[in-house]
């Protein structure tokens, strides 16, 4: 269990944490490139400039966890919950498997960058 584990700056790149409680975590800048964290629980979780590129959140429970500054290119999203999740300012253009429902269930704002897919028309 790594609920309120202190992560900043760890190199977890291509980390196995399917299913890991990191509720809390503290995973600000760290790499997480390609880290498996399906069905992991990172409700309120800091992952402020980490680096998720190619991570797997499918079905994740990231409720109020810090995106910001975040890189999120080919992060797989699919059935994750973002409710609540910090999302001000993030560029999500390429990330795979959001639904509109799951954007509008975060909190974003102006800067926070869509897909195509999900933008809407002017």
């Amino acid at each position: 269990m790594l609920v309120g584990a202190d992560l900043r700056g760890a190199d977890l790149r291509g980390a196995d944490l399917h299913g890991a409680n990191l509720q809390d975590a503290q995973l600000q800048g760290a790499n997480l490139q390609g880290a498996r964290l399906q069905g992991a629980d990172l409700q309120g979780a800091n992952l402020e400039k980490a680096q998720l590129q190619g991570a797997s959140l499918q079905g994740a429970n990231l409720q109020e966890a810090n995106f910001e500054g975040a890189d999120l290119r080919e992060t797989f999203f699919w059935q994750a919950n973002l409710q609540g999740a910090q999302l001000q300012g993030v560029d999500l253009r390429w990330a795979i498997g959001l639904t509109l429902q799951q954007v509008e269930s975060a909190i974003t704002d102006k800067k926070t960058r869509l897909p195509n897919y999900l933008r809407s028309s002017p």
